[in-house]
């Protein structure tokens, strides 16, 4: 075992947004990944993997962060990755795009699929996010 991949849930704000955030291609977070690697993330949130998103998959923007997001779905929208470049973390700039988030979901809650390693799940938590019930073993042969 390598380490243990979690999903996340964040319930319904029933926020409401006016505006319409900018959206994009997944090429742009691609781009920011390989400029500035993340070590160690599980091969679906590496970039080769997250290159071959595509629609109705798309990064929203919000300052210094970017999510890649599926919208379409009705149950809840499906959160693949949200990622802040190394120099700009700790300065909210994720929590500004979790409300960006929320005000586009409406009353569907905000759902990330078991593929969140645990070291973030604090990170996660203080955002509004709980773990959903299964979990899964990243593996190493």
């Amino acid at each position: 075992r390598i380490d243990r991949l979690v999903g996340l849930e964040k319930p319904a704000a029933n926020v409401p947004r006016t505006d319409a955030p900018e959206l994009s291609s997944p090429d742009i977070l691609v781009r920011m990944m390989r400029e500035e690697p993340i070590e160690d993330l599980p091969w679906q949130l590496q970039p080769a993997t997250l290159a071959r998103f595509a629609a109705p998959w798309q990064v929203i923007s919000e300052g210094e962060a970017l999510a890649l997001v599926d919208l379409s779905r009705d149950a809840a929208i499906e959160v693949r990755m949200i990622y802040v470049p190394p120099a700009s973390r700790r300065q909210g700039h994720a929590r500004a795009l979790v409300s960006v988030l929320e005000g586009l979901a409406g009353d569907r809650p905000i759902r990330a699929p078991q593929l969140i390693p645990a070291r973030h799940q604090a990170f996660a938590e203080a955002l509004g996010f709980a773990p959903l019930e299964h979990c899964q073993f990243r593996m190493a042969r």
